[in-house]
């Protein structure tokens, strides 16, 4: 129905991550048209019509514009994964070219901002470029069982893995490995070449078995 963002209703949602931790199973959703992401705090007990317990992105439950809390704010806010060691958040914000950690949102329900960024030296820079340590429209994301980040680079036509060791906020973390490319400074769709069995044209999701 109509979006009258009010905090129970999204405008183009876009991906859905789970963590569960304790007894229960937090759900955040990518609400991509609204700038934000919302988190509800148990899948179990959630119930129609419950309002979010989490607004990321945004002032509060009634905001919607992009960078609703200034740079650190979202431009289309697209894929989630949750670290299963700490409950970081990581978020890509597509626009801008970046990926945003929130520490453990549910552990701060009081108003939560990003205290790392992936794909940018800072929160101020967003173009797109092509390196170990910069993306191009990314949007997707999942960590693997050791607690690696792996990052659809859609742009790039590439998947980047970033190891969990530079998952410590420190600034501009390398990826240490590609797919679909030859090398970290590469970047056109099929490796540059014809179809095959190596390369990627814009990828858009990533899953672990």
């Amino acid at each position: 129905g109509l979006n009258m963002v009010q905090g129970v209703e999204f405008f183009g949602p876009s991906a859905v991550a789970l963590d569960a931790r304790g007894s229960q199973i937090h759900i955040y959703v990518s609400d991509g048209g609204n700038s934000r992401v919302l988190g509800w705090t148990d899948t179990g007990t959630y119930q129609i019509g419950d309002p979010p317990a989490v607004v990321l992105g945004q002032p509060g439950p009634p905001y919607s514009n992009p960078f609703g809390i200034g740079v650190k704010g979202f431009s289309v806010p697209g894929g989630l994964a949750v670290d299963p060691a700490t409950g970081n958040l990581y978020v890509v914000d597509i626009e801008n070219n970046r990926i945003l950690r929130f520490p453990s949102p549910f552990s701060h329900l009081t108003g939560s901002s990003p205290d790392a960024v992936l794909g940018q030296a800072d929160f101020t820079t967003a173009k797109a470029g092509v390196s170990g340590a910069a993306l191009n429209k990314p949007q997707a994301l999942a960590f693997d069982s050791a607690g690696n980040l792996w990052v659809a680079d859609t742009g790039n036509n590439r998947v980047l893995r970033f190891p969990a060791s530079m998952l410590d906020g420190r600034a501009g973390p390398v990826a240490d490995m590609v797919l679909g490319q030859k090398d970290l400074t590469s970047g056109g769709a099929n490796r540059g070449g014809a179809v095959s069995a190596s390369g990627f044209n814009a990828p858009t999701g990533i899953g672990f078995d």
